[in-house]
Parts: structure tokens; sequence; C-alpha cells
């Protein structure tokens, strides 16, 4: 109601079906691409966003992520994929494991899709700047005071990173453990 109020488009679907909720969003707005950023990347880099968007119209690609052969740090998760892949996804996507989410039947089904895989160009996956466990709002909340220049890229994460390094020790420990849910 409030979005509305405010003249902003807006479309509520599924909880539970995510994949449902994506298609008839793309499908009522109209969507031949849709890109895909999640909430818990707060630091998202619009760099990589734009060569992942880059390498996926470069091939005719059905889908391009950057998390298939992780080799960027969690937390710059990007994936972009076409109309026709989410709506193939939805008629035949079965499962509730593949629809509760948005892209496993399109990442889990490599026939039947054109599929580009977006990696770095040195493999920074064991670092952690996502928002899933108190540890990780402890760190974001590092890097945003400390990174005072807007749009935080990766690389100067990375160089804050190269300066403080005792920084990665707030959440390195979760790439194995569960930690605490904030």
């Amino acid at each position: 109601e409030k979005a509305s109020s405010l003249g902003i488009d807006c479309f509520r679907g599924s909880n539970t079906d995510v994949l449902d909720r994506y298609y008839r969003c793309a499908k009522q707005f109209d969507m031949k691409t849709i890109v895909r950023i999640t909430a818990d990347c707060p630091i998202i880099d619009p760099t990589i966003v734009d060569n992942v968007i880059k390498q996926f119209h470069s091939g005719d690609y059905d889908y391009a992520t950057n998390t298939i052969v992780r080799t960027y740090p969690v937390g710059t998760d990007i994936e972009i994929f076409s109309f026709q892949s989410l709506e193939r996804s939805w008629e035949e996507a079965k499962l509730s494991s593949e629809r509760e989410h948005v892209t496993p039947f399109l990442r889990e089904r490599k026939s039947k899709f054109k599929i580009k895989n977006v990696e770095n160009g040195e493999n920074t996956s064991h670092l952690r700047w996502t928002l899933d466990m108190k540890e990780d709002l402890i760190l974001i909340r590092e890097i945003v005071s400390k990174v005072k220049k807007r749009p935080i890229l990766m690389n100067d994460v990375l160089e804050l990173f190269s300066k403080e390094p005792e920084l990665i020790s707030i959440n390195e420990h979760l790439a194995k453990s569960r930690g605490t849910k904030i």
C-alpha cells in the first residue's frame, strides 16, 4: 500500500515459492532479462555486476553468475537470466527445493541451458562480506565505517583487509560453521 501510495511499482507473491514469485513479477512487468542481487549482499560491487551482465550478453546465455565455481568473495553474488529460462524453470521445476529459491533448476540442469560462470582473476572465495550471521553484521559495519567512498568496491574491501587483516577473523569461521543468526 505504501509503495502504491508513493507511485512505486510493486509486486507481491508467494512467500514459499520464490520461483513463482520471480516468474509472475517478471511477467507482470514484461521483463526480458532479470538481474538478481540478494538482500544479503549489501556491499555489492557494481563493476562486478556490470562484468557479469557484459558476459551474459556476450554469448547469448540463458544464465550467468559468479557463483557456480566461486572465485569471488561471498557477498559479491550476482545472477542474470533471461525471461525464457525463468519461464522454462517455472514450468518444469516440480521439487520444493527447486521452487523455494529462484535458480536451482537452472543451475542443476546444465544440459537444458546455456550457462556462463564468470571467474575472478584471483581466487578470493575464502573471504566473506555477506549478511547472514551476527559476525557478518559486525564485519559489514566495520567495512562501511572504514571505507569512506561510495560505492564500496571489492578492491576497496581487499585494500582495507590488507591494511587491517584482523578484520577477516571476525567472520572467517563461518565458512566452516553456521555461526549465530542475526
